[in-house]
């Protein structure tokens, strides 16, 4: 069977990220992921044990959209 047809599992479909591992993805300080979420900046979900949780997609569109922004204040996007 073709390995790029074989559905995903939920579990293997999301993943999750932690706040030290958002960080070097933002190139930000953890406290400022933390100070972040706690504003309503980055969406998270909490574990049970009280940690914050990142869902990587949402982060990493959240990367793309915070890079092309910057670029459009540059000029550096073309049309």
């Amino acid at each position: 069977m073709n390995n790029s047809l074989k559905k995903k599992s939920p579990k293997e479909s999301v993943r999750y990220l932690t706040r030290a591992e958002v960080a070097r993805l933002l190139e930000v300080s953890p406290s400022s992921i933390s100070r972040w979420a706690r504003g309503g900046r980055l969406p998270f979900i909490q574990t049970i044990g009280g940690r914050r949780r990142y869902l990587k997609e949402v982060i990493l569109a959240l990367v793309k959209k915070w890079i092309g922004d910057q670029k459009e204040k540059r000029g550096d996007v073309r049309y």
